[in-house]
């Protein structure tokens, strides 16, 4: 059974090794200071928003080039590990 809250949206990115990303996943980025990331939709396209206290937030768009290059993929919000 598919539970519907799993349902989520193609971003349209592929990481460096061939992943697909999608909205609710959890991201990696080495060379960043906060290394971890989730995906959300929000006010009509995707985000990255930092797994931090504070949220801080960059538009797919800002971070193209950083995202393809840099992001692997750890997980998803529905992981036991990722869950807030």
């Amino acid at each position: 059974m598919v539970r519907p809250e799993a349902i989520c949206q193609f971003t349209g990115f592929v990481t460096k090794q061939g992943k697909r990303i999608y909205e609710n996943m959890v991201l990696r980025f080495v060379n960043k200071w906060i290394p971890l990331w989730v995906v959300e939709f929000r006010n009509g396209c995707f985000v990255l928003r930092s797994k931090t206290t504070v949220p801080e937030y960059h538009t797919f768009e800002e971070w193209k080039e950083t995202i393809i290059e840099d992001a692997t993929v750890e997980g998803s919000i529905f992981d036991e590990e990722f869950k807030e």
